[in-house]
């Protein structure tokens, strides 16, 4: 980002929103905004998800703040929309491995059965981050909205769920990685145990800043 084209974190907040909007038709411009509106729309967007304004003029950037604020005050007209479904317990799990499964694929580029090992994800991360970085980062951003969606209408409803249930119950925990260790001790004491809790290796990095000096993308 050049230094003419430094903006505060609310104009890139607007900025995001006019980009996300006209890319998915939502919002309509006069015939002589359109040639400002494609300049807008061809901007990429960075490795955190924000509109890169660095090859911006400022008549495009002017632009793309002022839809911003246009739109959100189309939106504070507009109804609230509908709470996440909320879903039957039996088919929750399954739909968050679903959305497991998703996120996988926006940062890998290839479905989790067709992958190897850990090295290979982690090789197929970099590559798309280096020749891919606008679809990852969009492909990762939507899945990421979807999963937090889920988590809001569902994680606490699950986690009640689970204390009801009869017979002895064990909590796994304590680690921020679920690797062949832990999976091999979820196996044994699967052996005596009617129901075991394991952590969500997702959630953490959406509930708070795990201080791992890393930006999410």
């Amino acid at each position: 980002m050049t230094e003419k084209n430094k903006i505060d974190e609310r104009t890139a907040e607007l900025l995001l929103a006019s980009w996300r909007a006209l890319r998915e038709g939502k919002l309509k411009v006069a015939p002589q905004f359109r040639e400002l509106a494609e300049e807008f729309m061809s901007a990429p967007l960075t490795m955190v998800g924000l509109v890169d304004t660095s090859r911006l003029s400022k008549e495009a950037l002017s632009f793309g703040r002022t839809s911003g604020m246009a739109l959100g005050m189309t939106m504070q007209r507009e109804p609230e929309p509908s709470p996440p479904l909320l879903l039957p317990i039996a088919e929750a799990q399954a739909e968050l491995f679903r959305l497991f499964s998703q996120l996988f694929a926006a940062l890998t580029g290839r479905a989790v059965a067709l992958v190897a090992n850990e090295q290979e994800i982690k090789d197929r991360m970099l590559w798309r981050f280096k020749h891919e970085p606008d679809a990852m980062t969009e492909a990762a951003n939507a899945a990421i909205d979807e999963l937090v969606a889920f988590y809001n209408a569902n994680a606490i409803r699950l986690f009640q769920h689970a204390k009801t249930l009869g017979g002895m119950r064990l909590v796994t925990g304590g680690q921020r990685t679920f690797g062949p260790s832990a999976l091999n001790a979820v196996r044994i004491t699967g052996l005596y145990a009617d129901t075991q809790l394991l952590p969500d290796p997702i959630h953490p990095f959406l509930a708070a800043d795990l201080h791992l000096n890393a930006k999410h993308l």
